[in-house]
């Protein structure tokens, strides 16, 4: 008798909530990834844009072929700069 696919056992196990007779032997789960290098040069912070300013960022971004971190940074740095505080 030949071996019924992954589909046809699947369907078996949730039917009857059997096992099927052939287990195929399992693969140990794959090595954790190395935790990120933490830099002490940056901190992360979360900010709420409504949709029509995250849009923009956006579209600015795209046609300055920059990312939207970077144009964060840069209206962040103006502001604190045009409040009096001194930047870098």
């Amino acid at each position: 008798m030949s071996r019924p696919d992954k589909t046809t056992e699947a369907t078996l196990r949730m039917l009857h909530g059997a096992v099927p007779s052939v287990v195929p032997p399992s693969e140990p789960p794959p090595a954790p990834l190395p935790p990120r290098p933490r830099t002490t040069d940056t901190a992360r912070t979360m900010v709420y844009l409504p949709p029509v300013w995250k849009e923009k960022f956006r579209e600015i971004a795209y046609h300055e072929r920059r990312n939207e971190n970077d144009l964060s940074l840069e209206a962040f740095r103006d502001f604190l700069l045009k409040k009096g505080h001194k930047v870098d």
